[in-house]
């Protein structure tokens, strides 16, 4: 695990916003392996940004825009994504017990491997294309499909 500065992560994110705008495709946000335990992001545009094995324990992303997102092995356990928007992000073998993921958009996301014990699901929107983990059983969990 990789601790950066704090004092850097607001010129991360302005980079990654002219990512975004399509001004630098160069400048995608890569929070990689990142200690960010417990951090806010709630409300931030982080689509596509990389947050594969980022560590995001207890972290509020409540109404963050993941759309996109490369999070493959990242750690949310207790993190609170609620309505937040995560469709087509990789989620495989991503923690995620209890995270709250209340009314998120599941809609194409990958979450193959990823441990979903005690997550709040309830509302949650997902439809044909996003991938569970086998044998979970989304609709059992509060989730809707929307397919």
């Amino acid at each position: 695990m990789i601790a950066i500065d704090k004092a850097d992560l607001p010129g991360i994110l302005a980079s990654h916003a002219s990512f975004l705008a399509g001004a630098d495709p160069t400048c995608r946000a890569d929070l990689s392996r990142q200690e960010l335990y417990g951090i806010n992001l709630a409300g931030m545009d982080l689509r596509q940004a990389i947050l594969c094995g980022t560590n995001l324990r207890r972290a509020l992303l409540h109404m963050t825009n993941l759309a996109g997102a490369e999070m493959r092995g990242a750690n949310c356990k207790h993190a609170i994504l609620e309505k937040a928007i995560l469709n087509h992000a990789d989620l495989r073998d991503a923690c995620l017990i209890g995270c709250n993921l209340e009314n998120t958009d599941l809609c194409g996301a990958d979450l193959r491997g990823a441990n979903l014990l005690g997550a709040s699901l309830r509302g949650a929107a997902y439809d044909r294309e996003t991938i569970w983990p086998e044998g979970f059983q989304p609709d059992r969990e509060g989730a809707r499909s929307i397919s």
